[in-house]
């Protein structure tokens, strides 16, 4: 050997005039089917000021107006004198809030539903409510809710969210479970 020259080398690896310095590492196996979904799912989504808004106005409805004072549906319905209802509104309400878990990841399913919640409760704000402060008779009230329900129903009838009137009901008894709406003023 002269100088720097290696001559008849037989090493099955590193051959060194000094120190060899190597940085190991374990590489990364391959992402699995449901994190390469679940990544995309953010990147598409989470990450879209479009999606949080719409997140964050369902969140609004799901979640109590005012959470010291909240009375529950059946309390709620009691004090109106509404008993009667009570078996249907808490079954309709539930289906409901099953409905918006199902839909739960669907930009377009949030974002409709916050609609929907959205125009129940201007409509039941501006046709029922004023009727309850007035102390209405009830066949006027039931009437004025009538023709809030009828009037999402046929918003959308034949669409993709096609509901029948108990299911838009159901939504009108979520608000009232989650204090977006009273009965007795």
């Amino acid at each position: 050997m002269t100088g720097n020259e290696l001559h008849s080398n037989n090493a099955k690896g590193d051959i060194a005039g000094g120190d060899i310095h190597k940085n190991t590492y374990v590489q990364a196996k391959d992402k699995s089917p449901l994190r390469t979904v679940v990544e995309k799912l953010e990147a598409d989504c989470l990450h879209d000021p479009e999606f949080n808004k719409y997140i964050s106005d369902l969140i609004h409805y799901t979640n109590s107006v005012h959470p010291d004072s909240q009375r529950d549906l059946q309390t709620k319905l009691v004090e109106a004198n509404r008993q009667d209802e009570l078996h249907e509104a808490e079954e309709l309400k539930e289906k409901f809030a099953k409905l918006l878990v199902k839909s739960s990841l669907s930009e377009q399913a949030q974002n409709a539903y916050v609609h929907v919640l959205s125009k129940i409760k201007f409509d039941y704000d501006h046709k029922v409510k004023p009727l309850l402060k007035e102390g209405a008779a009830l066949t006027a009230v039931e009437a004025s809710v009538h023709q809030v329900v009828m009037g999402i129903y046929e918003d959308l009838a034949g669409t993709v969210l096609d509901h029948n009137v108990r299911d838009i009901k159901g939504m009108l008894y979520f608000l009232t479970g989650n204090c977006h709406i009273e009965w007795k003023y």
